[in-house]
């Protein structure tokens, strides 16, 4: 009895491991060994029934503890929605029922595995083509569990893919050739590699990895550099061109002495510059000099109708307009309401609340994705807050001629929570590594940075607050194997895993037929 309880540990050890290696720069490495506490258990039961829910059981716990920030977004506070109930009820659907449903994912991934077992235990490359598909299938149940009425159904929601752990490790450059899926596929080899106990094998493949692809590899540099600068706050609507003033003044900005094109961000829905007044007009003539090139990116929410959107703007140093653009990938139970909440509120008497969460939150999508725009001979691609956390729009930015990534984001509802935040530096980092672009983030609620094409902090805040950071960052032309390419990894782990199917069916068919 101890013995089979000490074996259903397994599965919650392996889940808290690997959920912990995402949550800090200094538990990354917990990724590498963080699956096999899992894969002992997969050795060791007896029948499909225990595959399948020791992996749910595994999911559940992962993303139970890998979306635990939804706890502290305290949404009574900005949905409008004020039932005490509704609310209880929004946290078990969102958290909770979330988490079990993308478990799911684990537990198709555990069955598999069991079921391949028996002729080959715990093939090589098997495995982690299974994660990594399984992993991929989680992005598409995501969207589709969040369906509604501005939603994008795709694979898109990339968050708790074991990639990301190689964003905090020398070889993060891996990204540019693999992708997030490919950084994913690596952190469940070395697993296998360890469980396995090929340690040889190992030693060379961590070498070959972890050292020699980080020395070899080539940093992107360019003589065409930028002048970058980005606004952080800590509450928006406290901030308004009076306090921007004030800032320039208690915080010069260097002088741009080079005459580099200058390139100003600012954080999601501070509305700045979204209608030229006297005051815009000042605090443009404090920004920037005469003589330079000057871009300035900003989001505002307009209303169209009884439609209400969310545009970033992008203007010139004489406020002239270049590019207004609808943000087109949004935020589930943020911008607006999944069917299936609603059905489920309104199942238990709570339309009032749901009208409340409409007129408050409801955010209508754009009828197109966004487009580079071009200013001074560069090419920037703009997203608004939420996608940082999707590869999928930014790489088409960049395949489209992107040379400068930028987001203007809020992250005010996580409650200044650390796993949170850090999550979307790693995002931030993955987009500009795989990419090879500049990124720029302004935030309210957040850290803003600077990060280069090698995914290096330009700049970083260290302290909530409101402050500009300024630095300079190289312009790469250049594009990735990853960029040109996408998730190719994942189409080879389909090949690799109907080949090795096709492979048992036919060893199957050659036995039986000796057997006779």
């Amino acid at each position: 009895m101890k013995k089979k309880l000490l074996l259903w540990c397994l599965p919650i050890v392996s889940a808290l491991i690997l959920t912990s290696s995402l949550d800090s720069p200094w538990s990354s490495w917990m990724a590498f060994f963080g699956f096999v506490p899992f894969l002992v258990f997969l050795a060791h039961i007896r029948s499909k029934k225990s595959a399948f829910f020791g992996g749910w059981l595994a999911g559940s716990v992962f993303f139970l503890w890998n979306i635990k920030w939804f706890l502290v977004t305290h949404p009574e506070a900005w949905t409008g929605v004020q039932n005490a109930k509704t609310i209880f009820l929004g946290y078990f659907v969102v958290w909770f029922a979330t988490a079990v449903v993308l478990g799911l994912c684990f537990a198709l991934f555990a069955l598999v595995c069991f079921l391949w077992r028996r002729k080959q235990l715990f093939n090589l490359f098997f495995i982690p083509s299974i994660w990594i598909i399984t992993e991929y299938l989680r992005a598409w149940l995501f969207s589709i569990w969040s369906w509604g009425p501005e939603s994008l159904i795709g694979p898109y929601w990339t968050f708790g893919n074991l990639g990301y752990a190689f964003i905090n490790t020398p070889s993060a450059v891996l990204a540019r050739y693999v992708g997030l899926y490919g950084l994913s596929f690596l952190v469940v080899f070395i697993n296998v590699l360890i469980f396995q106990k090929r340690i040889r094998f190992l030693v060379v493949f961590l070498f070959i990895v972890f050292i020699f692809v980080p020395l070899v590899a080539p940093e992107y540099s360019s003589d065409k550099k930028i002048r970058a600068d980005v606004l952080q706050t800590n509450t928006l609507p406290l901030f308004y061109y009076k306090s921007l003033t004030e800032l320039l003044e208690n915080n010069s900005l260097p002088e741009n002495t080079s005459n580099l094109t200058h390139i100003f961000v600012f954080p999601e829905g501070s509305n700045f510059f979204s209608i030229m007044t006297p005051e815009a007009e000042e605090v443009l003539d404090r920004l920037f000099s005469e003589k330079e090139q000057s871009l300035i990116i900003s989001s505002a929410v307009f209303k169209d109708e009884e439609l209400k959107y969310e545009k970033s703007i992008y203007r010139s140093k004489d406020g002239e307009v270049l590019s207004m653009q609808k943000k087109s990938f949004l935020v589930p139970t943020s911008e607006y309401l999944p069917y299936l909440l609603e059905i489920i509120f309104r199942a238990f008497d709570f339309g009032q609340d749901v009208m409340a969460f409409g007129v408050n939150r409801h955010y209508s999508k754009a009828e197109t994705w966004e487009e580079p725009v071009s200013f001074a001979n560069i090419k920037v691609g703009t997203l608004i807050c939420s996608g940082v956390a999707s590869p999928v729009f930014y790489r088409r930015l960049t395949k489209l001629g992107a040379e400068v990534l930028v987001n203007s984001s809020s992250h005010a509802y996580f409650s200044s929570s650390r796993s949170a935040l850090f999550y979307m530096e790693t995002y931030a980092r993955f987009q500009a590594i795989a990419n090879a672009r500049p990124f720029l983030q302004a935030s309210e609620g957040d850290y803003s940075f600077i990060i280069d094409a090698n995914g290096n902090f330009v700049k970083r805040g260290f302290v909530l607050g409101n402050q500009i950071l300024s630095g300079e960052v190289g312009i790469v032309k250049d594009k990735t194997l990853y960029t040109k390419l996408g998730d190719w990894p994942v189409l080879l782990a389909f090949f690799l895993v109907l080949l090795g199917v096709y492979c048992r069916l036919r060893y199957n068919r050659i036995d039986d037929k000796r057997r006779k």
